[in-house]
């Protein structure tokens, strides 16, 4: 099946599409596209990832791209500016630079040309009150593709969302996305869409591309900080993390714990009470190896709550993360991918047959320094402040070409030497130095030499006492005598 078969007929778009690595469509675009594509309302459950939303963000840029009708206006929602620069991005991917679609992410009243883009991104406040200073003789109509509703609900927007009922003459059709279907989001869907379709995520173990999947281009030295603040996104949710070894998951057990989120690693030891505190909810977050990730098969069943799994090392094997994928198929998986690691996901969508779109996470800020960095800087900047003090002053900014400056300066001027010729040359006789170490081997004698000191003070010469070897000798002699009497 390819895309031209669920209605996305635009070359230019199909083109890009198999330049991502979209050879076909996988089984949610094949649910999501052709509904929206005939004017439909759709609410989607489902966790980021899982290809839903991409699939809507397709069929709008087809419906821009080949729109014939100019009043038709394109808006997404999203929770936040963040949210709105990483939305700008993703479709930036998906449209690439060779295409005459305008694309907006701020509005200006004043400008006309913005009136003329027929795809805005933008957050609920500012399209409500971009939609009440519209005049009622404005004929243009939306499509809106509300991204994270849930996200947008617990920002206290609530009551903006309820405002789009007011405006329903204006809107023509309505996407409405959400990671969980809450109570406040079904208030939300009864007053806005109108007996809309509705989908939930459920993935198909046999088809990995329909599991819910993250990919977060991270540095490696920031690595740790990042994992810090994706776990303070899950909240309450119950996390798995992966690693490459059973050292790495300790050290990031105790880096959490520190954080004050309660998390044990999976060790080579009986495990069972580890696994009962984290059912029971006092353990938020297990951190497993990939040494030991075989043994732990037999807790899967008790771990069925989980919602988000991070892999923070990749396997250098991309079938072992196929493997963990089909495993757990009902929770989340995140990828930390640094550098070194790409390789490794562009073997994984070869697999799945579609690209993991990256994603970038907000109000994180990617270009600050880790607090290894921080220390050797530190250290470096005092080292370099005492060289500093003992080197002497020197005006680096005039330069005499008599003196070179360092080794290997080019600009130096090279010394002349005067050279011998080779028919004119004698040897020399050698330095005195040598000739005083000279020595005859064959004559040379071998001698102890002296004792040390502490050795000559032992065996020092004593004086012998005279009075009592006469004594002894009295003694014999009268011995004697007895002897032979």
């Amino acid at each position: 099946m390819t895309f031209n078969s669920i209605g996305i007929n635009s070359t230019q778009l199909t083109n890009r599409l198999l330049d991502l690595g979209y050879f076909q469509p996988s089984a949610n675009h094949r649910q999501i596209i052709p509904e929206i594509l005939s004017g439909k309302n759709i609410l989607i459950n489902s966790p980021l990832g899982a290809g839903f939303t991409e699939a809507s963000l397709l069929a709008i840029l087809h419906l821009a791209i080949s729109a014939h009708n100019t009043k038709q206006k394109y808006c997404i929602l999203t929770p936040s500016e963040g949210h709105t620069n990483s939305m700008a991005l993703k479709i930036k991917t998906l449209i690439g630079e060779n295409t005459n679609l305008q694309l907006f992410t701020t509005y200006d009243p004043g400008n006309i040309n913005d009136l003329q883009s027929p795809i805005w991104i933008t957050n609920i406040p500012t399209f409500i009150n971009h939609i009440n200073n519209t005049p009622n003789t404005d004929q243009h109509s939306y499509t809106l593709l509300i991204t994270e509703t849930n996200e947008i609900i617990a920002r206290g927007e609530k009551d903006n969302l309820l405002l789009l009922k007011q405006f329903s003459h204006r809107i023509s059709q309505t996407i409405l996305c959400t990671t969980q279907l809450t109570k406040s989001v079904s208030i939300i869907n009864k007053s806005i869409l109108n007996n809309p379709i509705k989908y939930h995520h459920s993935p198909i173990e046999h088809d990995p591309s329909t599991i819910a999947q993250q990919v977060w281009p991270i540095r490696n030295d920031i690595k740790i900080q990042f994992l810090i603040r994706l776990c303070n996104r899950f909240h309450n949710s119950k996390c798995i993390i992966f690693t490459k070894n059973q050292q790495s998951a300790s050290k990031i057990s105790r880096l959490l714990r520190s954080k004050n989120i309660p998390s044990a690693p999976i060790t080579t030891r009986d495990n069972s009470n580890i696994i009962d505190r984290f059912v029971t909810g006092e353990l938020k977050i297990l951190v497993d190896s990939e040494t030991i990730q075989e043994s732990s098969q037999i807790f899967i069943d008790k771990l069925k709550d989980i919602s988000h799994i991070v892999h923070f090392d990749l396997p250098d094997d991309p079938n072992i993360y196929i493997t963990t994928l089909t495993k757990y198929t009902h929770a989340t998986h995140h990828l930390l991918v640094t550098p070194n690691s790409e390789q490794i996901i562009l073997e994984i969508e070869d697999y799945l047959e579609r690209p993991l779109l990256r994603n970038t996470m907000y109000n994180f800020d990617y270009n600050k320094e880790s607090d290894k960095s921080k220390q050797k800087n530190a250290r470096s900047h005092k080292k370099s402040k005492e060289n500093d003090k003992n080197q002497t002053i020197v005006d680096n900014h005039k330069w005499d070409p008599q003196i070179p400056k360092t080794w290997g300066d080019r600009n130096a001027i090279k010394p002349t030497i005067e050279k011998t010729p080779l028919d004119q040359w004698n040897p020399t006789d050698l330095p005195s130095i040598w000739q005083q170490h000279k020595t005859n081997t064959t004559n040379k004698k071998w001698s102890l030499g002296k004792l040390p000191s502490i050795w000559s003070k032992s065996n020092k010469h004593r004086p012998k006492n005279k009075k009592k070897k006469k004594r002894f000798r009295r003694r014999h002699q009268q011995r004697q005598k007895n002897h032979s009497h």
